[in-house]
């Protein structure tokens, strides 16, 4: 009875060592990718230009002042359209 007890162990062990070596050779395969893409959002963006000022030759401290204003408000208003203000250049 020992000695067959004794056989059925070394074989058990014997298929359990062919399970683990079998294994062994195996390469490791990538269960997980991740791949990250960029989401582009849209942003509020003006829907039309103000109307720039016409420059007068009679008066042209008041056309100038009128033209620094119109820029000033142009540009706020581009300002808002790229990436909520923030400057693009300093990236």
């Amino acid at each position: 009875m020992k000695k067959e007890h004794m056989n059925q162990v070394k074989i058990s062990l014997l298929v359990i060592l062919f399970f683990l070596v079998g294994c062994s050779s195996k390469e490791p395969e990538i269960i997980v990718r991740t791949e990250y893409q960029e989401k582009k959002v849209p942003i509020r963006c003006i829907n039309q230009m103000p109307i720039k000022p016409i420059w007068d030759t009679n008066n042209p401290s008041y056309s100038y002042d009128l033209l620094l204003k119109y820029y000033e408000l142009v540009e706020k208003l581009l300002e808002k359209c790229t990436k909520h203000g923030e400057n693009i250049n300093d990236k």
